[in-house]
């Protein structure tokens, strides 16, 4: 050993430098890396990622031992005053713990590449997959390299710690090059892995301030790529400093470097303990909610749009002892494939998973609800029919002891010991029903809900398959109930009012819900029935686990699944426009209500009507709404119930039938328009949200639904559920049916064209319509474009077995005459002809084939407002048959419509046959255009003349309208063989265009002020307020110019009344909203 040269440097030790910065980040690092397993095995489960991480702790706490022993033996001193033995010994030790803090970095950093791995698995980011996987071989290959060399670097080895013996090592130049590599080598991975999450993160379905703070906590990698390069600094200035005076020169890196490994485990460690930290946020949350501090989030009362609305987190849940969690074991025992846990449980920040989630009983957690946390909103109900009154908050309390009362008194009335008995109940849609069908389950029975909408044969025939002898009769009984009891003998018992079961609750017993889950997964828990859409409807005796199933959805974010329909809505407040009895209103007043947080917020007890719908938007303090189609297009139709649906909620929801186009894809630029499926057998499907708005129509249904789409016909396929033990908690229709293996919803779909795991809805199986032509034909979207027209309540296409399609419409308003009739079907033409536009050819609907409904015989429509299409083709067999009968004179064999052999000849169903429409347009057009230009070009120059330059498109226009109506002879309408091709038929014989674009601007304003004011004399620079515009017409211009622009500017702001305070003029206004008079 060489001696050191110049005077001797004094006898200091700063082992105690090493010992105290890597004892104290170790301690650090230990207490998160256990935190981190801990919420890995209660929340989760351990993965590759978990179990090397732990194991570079353990290689940590080996190195930290090793530096103790090192320290003892002298390590930190200078070598010349450490005795011989001592010293070997410090410098072995020194080396080991070398290795193992390599080690355990080595692991630490290939951890959070399985990490990121698993976030990326099952995404489309090859990149940075790719960049993962090469990130983890070079840190692993690139550390064992190092970890050779330290062995390597002398010969014989052992002089690598002991320099007292003979022997040689390598040179100085290329073992400093050697620190200089790994330690620059280091920092750079730890750069790069503190980088990476910002590629990770961008895509990943989380609120903005969830994606910063995952950032964030990722990022702060670059405090331990500080650390490496501080490390990488002092080693190289160490051993240029003296490598035979290693024992004190190396001391300082070796500080920094198990510094180093202690914080990139406490870093990649972090993000894991998320969970964790969800009691002490509810504690904080509850504690300033103690103090009088409220949240930032929306508001309410039990008045309705004043006031202020407990604290809920997103769950749903006030108290931290309410719902506590539990580990995944209990909840999944049959594992989910490893394939498809591709997110971590910090993917959802949010995630709050209830003990025994997937398991739980509505009666029960109805009860622990009502004693954890009393004043929890159960639902709210309107104070009167007149909405403006606002809605009251029944909180989950008071809503358990009603519930209780109901179930003491069906005992009253049925014996407390009688075997369980199926009541029927149909009364006023209130609140009620929510009660009944609990108290019903309490009380040992079963509620059965039949929609008053059903016909007499289809309420016999339910009430027969559910052996169902017992009914509730409330004061206002439905007239249906007195049919019923006419053909079948009923035990009738009296049912209260409402207010009844809210009365002297203090004198209320409790009744304990003693059934265990494994008791009643497959119990029937209340009997609802199908739609009838395919004929009379079935009873579906819908089962505890059923419904159960939709509360396991809340375990799928932690299971490395998206986000679901219920983690969305927990915690938000839902108008739900739909009878209370129907199975979709249920899945939220109950299920998403009690399993999710739902808070909902019933319509009266009165028709649903847009006008109704308007009412709850501007009073109900809602965030959202789920409405029937048919209820939304009313409202898209009125512009005052259009604005408001769109600026006072979040987002939008239907379910029961198709959304017409036209509209979903003008409400989709404004609010969050969702979809919705399931069914009584089903329960609601674990519905992903779409991350394009465009998409409204698509459903992605989660893959933990355990289903797949096989192929049916026509590129549709049919949705099926499969199956699988490992899905069990998730298939809540084989609770419902037991002894199947499959289920098909018979629901046909289509794929998206750029996302495979995306499906729209096309038809049921039975709905294909087939011509004798051996074609076919889907009438849903043709329907559901006709029935968007403002005069159409509802349209089923029909042909079955024929060689034509036809129409059956339901007005809103019924002509009162034939001539009132033809009128009534040219003013709908438009839509029939643009249902032709997206139809096959085969398809086309002909004017001889439209029918109008009979007023005394409306359409049937199930609960939820939906056609019965099959009961409607029943109802109207005769008919359909009459038309097709008169029309096939007018057929050839082929199935195309005769044109008329005689000029002007006979009218077919009382209109004109098939004349040859483009020939005689065409001579029209030769025979008046140039007499008509040659006017409207004089007329133009003779406003030049006179200064009034302005309107020449409008007398061109007017000009040729005149000429053409003086020179066509008054013809009756004709029909062109089903070749439309955008035209609409009119009595003069001439085809109108169909007017695909915005209505002008100046006349919707004009027409608007002229339901209220005067305005013959208004010109567009008058002052509107000198005509009489006031308040209330300010509002309504508003609403109409606000819906406007919903419909044909999706990218301007919507205006307030104040626009038009400020700017009372036509001219003023036209320019505020296009920027230039015209449209």
């Amino acid at each position: 050993m060489e001696q050191m040269a110049g005077p001797r440097p004094p006898d200091v030790s700063i082992g105690y430098r090493l010992l105290v910065g890597t004892t104290v980040t170790f301690v650090c690092a230990f207490i998160v890396v256990s935190l981190r397993g801990v919420a890995r095995s209660v929340y989760a489960r351990m993965s590759w990622d978990d179990y090397l991480m732990i194991f570079a702790l353990v290689q940590a706490l080996i190195a930290t031992i090793f530096d103790f022993i090192a320290v003892d033996k002298g390590l930190g001193r200078h070598l010349i005053y450490i005795p011989k033995n001592d010293a070997v010994t410090a410098m072995y030790y020194d080396l080991l713990s070398q290795v193992f803090c390599i080690n355990a970095l080595t692991f630490a950093k290939i951890s959070i590449c399985l990490s990121y791995l698993r976030i990326l698995k099952g995404s489309r980011h090859t990149v940075l997959r790719v960049t993962c996987y090469l990130t983890a071989f070079l840190v692993f290959a690139v550390n064992t390299v190092v970890i050779i060399s330290l062995y390597a670097q002398c010969d014989p080895p052992r002089k690598s710690w002991n320099p007292f013996i003979p022997g040689k090592c390598w040179e100085f130049r290329t073992e400093i090059s050697l620190v200089l590599l790994q330690g620059a080598w280091s920092a750079v991975t730890d750069y790069f892995l503190s980088i990476l999450p910002f590629f990770l993160f961008k895509d990943l379905q989380v609120s903005r301030g969830n994606k910063i703070i995952l950032c964030g906590l990722m990022g702060l990698g670059v405090i331990t790529g500080v650390f490496a390069t501080i490390r990488t600094i002092e080693s190289g200035l160490g051993l240029k400093n003296g490598i035979s005076d290693a024992s004190y020169t190396t001391v300082m890196g070796l500080m920094w470097a198990g510094m180093e490994r202690n914080i990139a485990m406490m870093i990649g460690s972090v993000p894991a303990l998320r969970p964790l930290t969800t009691p002490f946020m509810k504690l904080t949350s509850e504690t300033m909610s103690y103090l009088g501090i409220r949240s930032s989030s929306k508001t309410q009362s039990s008045s309705g749009v004043n006031g202020s609305r407990s604290f809920q987190n997103r769950s749903g849940n006030k108290s931290a002892k309410n719902l506590p969690t539990t580990s995944m074991e209990q909840i999944l025992p049959n594992r989910v494939p490893r394939g498809m846990l591709y997110t971590m449980v910090f993917e959802h920040p949010n995630l709050h998973v209830p003990r025994n989630c997937g398991r739980r009983l509505m009666p029960a957690v109805l009860d622990e609800v009502a004693e954890n946390d009393p004043q929890r909103v159960f639902v709210s109900v309107p104070r009167s029919s007149n909405l403006a009154d606002g809605f009251k908050n029944i909180p989950y309390g008071t809503f358990a002891k009603a519930v209780n009362k109901c179930a003491w008194y069906l005992r009253e009335q049925l014996g407390k010991d009688s075997i369980p008995k199926t009541i029927l109940y149909m009364g006023p849609l209130d609140v009620r029903y929510l009660i009944i069908i609990l108290a019903a389950a309490k009380a040992g029975h079963m509620a059965f809900f039949s929609s008053l909408r059903n016909s007499l044969e289809a309420h016999l025939s339910l009430l027969d398959k559910c052996s169902c002898d017992i009914v509730l009769v409330p004061s206002r009984a439905p007239a249906i109930l007195s049919q019923i009891f006419a053909a079948r003998p009923m035990e009738q018992i009296s049912t209260p009012e409402v207010d009844f079961f809210f009365e002297d609750l203090d004198q209320v017993q409790p009744i304990p819900f003693t059934l265990t889950w494994e008791e009643a997964k497959t119990k029937p828990f209340c009997v609802l029935h199908t739609s009838g859409s395919t004929g009379i409807p079935k009873p579906v005796f819908v089962t505890y686990g059923t419904f159960a199933s939709n509360d396991a959805h809340q375990l799928i974010p932690s299971l490395g699944g998206k986000p679901t329909l219920i983690n969305y809505l927990s915690g938000q407040r839902l108008f739900l426009a739909l009878p209370v009895f129907h199975a979709a209103s249920l899945t939220f007043t109950l299920v998403f209500n009690i399993f999710g947080g739902v808070t909902c917020v019933l319509p009266p007890p009165e028709p649903l009507t847009a006008d109704l719908a308007n009412q709850a938007f501007l009073y109900g303090n809602l965030d959202g709404a789920l409405m029937a189609p048919s209820l939304i297009v009313d409202c898209y139709n009125h512009n005052t119930y259009c604005a408001n649906m769109v600026q006072r909620l979040k987002f939008l929801s239907y379910v029961g039938g198709a959304l017409p186009e036209e509209v979903g894809n003008v409400l989709t630029t404004r609010i969050k328009l969702m979809t919705m499926m399931g069914s009584c057998e089903t329960a609601l499907h674990p519905l992903e949200l779409n991350p394009d708005p465009a998409d409204w129509q698509y459903l992605t249904i989660s893959p933990f639904l355990g289903h797949t789409f096989r192929q049916d016909r026509d590129g549709l396929s049919d949705l099926v559920f499969i199956r699988d033990p490992r899905f069990e908690l998730f298939q809540g229709v084989f609770r419902t049916f037991p002894d199947k293996t499959e289920f098909a919803m018979g629901d046909l779909f289509e794929q998206h064209p750029r996302r495979p795991e995306s499906w729209v809805f096309r038809a049921r199986t039975d709905d294909i319509i087939a011509f004798t032509t051996a074609e076919k034909l889907n009438p849903i979207t043709m329907e559901s474009v006709i029935s968007a027209n403002a005069k159409v309540k509802s349209a089923v296409v029909g042909g079955q077995g024929q060689f034509q399609a036809s129409v059956l419409i339901e007005p809103y308003v019924y002509p009162q005459s034939k001539e009132g009739e033809e009128q009534f079907i040219r003013d709908i033409w438009p839509s029939i002809l643009q249902a032709n536009r997206d139809c096959p050819a085969h398809g086309r609907i002909m004017r001889g084939f439209v029918m109008l409904t009979k007023p005394e015989k409306p359409m049937p429509r199930a609960g939820k407002d939906t056609v019965q299409r099959h009961q409607v083709l029943k109802l109207y067999a005769e008919e359909f048959r009459e038309l097709y009968e008169r029309m096939r004179p007018h057929v050839r064999k082929d199935g195309v419509v005769l044109e008329e052999e005689e000029k002007g000849g006979g009218e077919v169903n009382g209109r004109a046959g098939g004349d040859d429409l483009d020939r005689r347009v065409e001579e029209a057009l030769q025979r008046v255009l140039p007499g008509a230009v040659e006017r409207a070009v004089q007329r133009v120059l003779a406003r030049l003349l006179a200064g009034l330059v302005g309107k020449e498109s409008d007398v061109v226009s007017e000009s040729v309208q005149q000429s053409v109506q003086q020179s066509v002879p008054e013809q009756p309408p004709v029909h062109v063989n089903g070749q439309v091709n955008g035209a609409s038929e009119t009595t003069n014989g001439v085809e109108e265009v169909v007017q695909t674009g915005p209505p002008e601007l100046k006349k919707v304003i004009y027409d608007q002020l002229g339901e209220n004011l005067d305005i013959k004399d208004i010109k567009d620079d008058s002052d509107l307020f000198q005509f009489g515009l006031d308040s209330l017409v300010v509002i309504d211009l508003t609403n109409a110019l606000n819906t406007y622009i919903i419909k044909w500017r999706p990218g301007k702001e919507l205006l307030e009344p104040k626009v038009v305070y400020d700017n009372p003029t036509v001219e003023r206004i036209l320019g505020l909203v296009d920027g230039a008079g015209q449209v």
